[in-house]
């Protein structure tokens, strides 16, 4: 007489199978991971060159700037414009305290 016995391996194949998913998971999981990883590695660097020419263009901004309003450049414009330099500006220094209550 043969006993056949057919749950016997099936516990080794069902772990086997949990195994391999296992593994075929990770395995995804980490293209994916790596995907992302390298293209944020990729906009990294593509934020660097994007900084280093937005902070030479300030630079030629500012140095723009500065030569517009440098007193050599603003001379000519007062002149044409009837404005003259006042030597004791009244705007600095106040007679009366707005808090002074001996009126």
């Amino acid at each position: 007489m043969t006993i056949l016995r057919p749950s016997e391996h099936k516990g080794y194949l069902s772990f086997l199978a949990l195994i391999c998913f296992v593994i075929l998971s990770f395995g995804v999981s980490f293209i994916f991971e790596y995907n992302a990883f390298a293209s944020s590695r990729s906009e990294a660097q593509d934020l660097t060159a994007r900084i280093v020419a937005l902070q030479s263009a300030n630079a030629d901004l500012k140095n723009a700037y500065y030569e517009a309003i440098a007193a050599p450049n603003l001379q000519p414009l007062a002149v044409e414009n009837n404005l003259s330099l006042d030597k004791h500006p009244e705007y600095l220094s106040a007679n009366l305290w707005l808090s002074d209550s001996t009126r």
